[in-house]
C-alpha cells in the first residue's frame, strides 16, 4: 500500500547521477555540472510531487480510518493524542513511544500512520510543538525510531508546521536517531531530561500524560517527589 511504499523510499533522496568525471576543458566541466545539477532538481521537484500526492490520499485515508472501530480502538490505546499548549500557546502533539513501539511489534504500521495523520490533520492550520515521550522503550527500538524519523522526513508539510519539538527523555539512540533529520528540525530540537525540566516550557497542569511516564520519570530522578510536579491521568 501506500505506507508501504514510502516507508521503503523514506531515505531515498532522489539524488542525481554522480558519476560523471571531470576530464574536459572548463567548458565541458561546466557542462556537465548544470546537467548534473538539472537532473539534480528534477529529481528533488518530481519527490516532492509524489510526497505531496502521497499526503494528500493518505489524510483522506486518514479520515476514513479514524471513522472506524479500528480507528476508535486506536484513539482509545492512544499512541499519539493532542493535549494542551506548550508556553507560546501552541496546540501539543503527545507522541507515547513505548505505544508506537507495541503497535509497530504488532504488525500495525499502517494503522499508526494513518492514526498519526489524523490527530496531526486539526493542528495543520499553523504551527504547533510535538512532544516525543520515550520512557518504558526497550533496546529494541530502533527501528520505531526509523519509522517515525521517516514519518516527519517524509511528508514536508507536517515538519513545516512543526514549531518545537521535545525529547523526553533524550536516550543516546533518540538523540542520534532525530540528529540526522538535520535541517528538518534545526533549530527545533529540544531535550529534556525530566518531568521537571519540562515544566520550563510547558505550564503545570498542560499536559496529560500516562502515569507510566510520572513512574519513570522518578526512578530516573532518584525517587524524588519533585519529579510528580502535576497529576498522573493517563489518556
Amino acid at each position: 500500500g501506500d505506507v508501504g511504499r514510502w516507508l521503503k523510499e523514506a531515505d531515498a533522496d532522489g539524488d542525481g547521477d554522480g558519476d560523471e568525471e571531470g576530464d574536459g576543458d572548463g567548458g565541458d566541466a561546466a557542462k556537465q555540472f548544470l546537467d548534473a545539477a538539472g537532473k539534480y532538481q528534477a529529481a528533488r521537484e518530481a519527490a516532492a510531487a509524489r510526497d505531496a500526492a502521497d499526503y494528500t490520499t493518505l489524510m483522506r485515508r486518514a479520515r476514513e480510518a479514524a471513522a472506524s472501530a479500528e480507528g476508535a480502538a486506536m484513539r482509545k490505546s492512544a499512541p499519539a493524542y493532542v493535549h494542551g499548549q506548550d508556553g507560546d500557546g501552541r496546540p501539543v502533539l503527545v507522541v507515547v513511544g513505548a505505544r508506537v513501539h507495541a503497535r509497530r511489534l504488532a504488525g500495525e504500521e499502517e494503522a499508526l500512520v494513518l492514526h498519526l495523520l489524523a490527530e496531526v490533520e486539526p493542528l495543520m492550520r499553523a504551527p504547533f510543538t510535538v512532544l516525543f515521550v520515550a520512557a518504558e522503550m526497550g533496546s529494541d527500538s530502533g527501528k520505531t525510531f526509523d519509522f517515525l524519523r521517516a514519518l516527519l522526513h517524509r511528508f514536508r508539510a507536517i515538519h513545516l508546521r512543526v514549531a518545537a519539538f521535545y525529547l523526553l527523555p533524550p536516550t543516546l539512540k533518540m538523540r542520534f536517531t532525530f540528529a540526522i533529520l538535520g535541517a528538518v528540525l534545526w533549530g527545533k530540537l529540544h531535550h529534556v531530561d525530566s518531568l521537571a525540566q519540562l515544566h520550563e516550557h510547558f505550564e503545570k497542569g498542560q499536559l496529560r500524560l500516562p502515569a507510566f511516564v510520572f513512574a519513570a520519570d522518578e526512578r530516573r530522578q532518584g525517587g524524588g517527589a519533585s519529579s510528580r510536579a502535576e497529576p498522573p491521568p493517563s489518556p
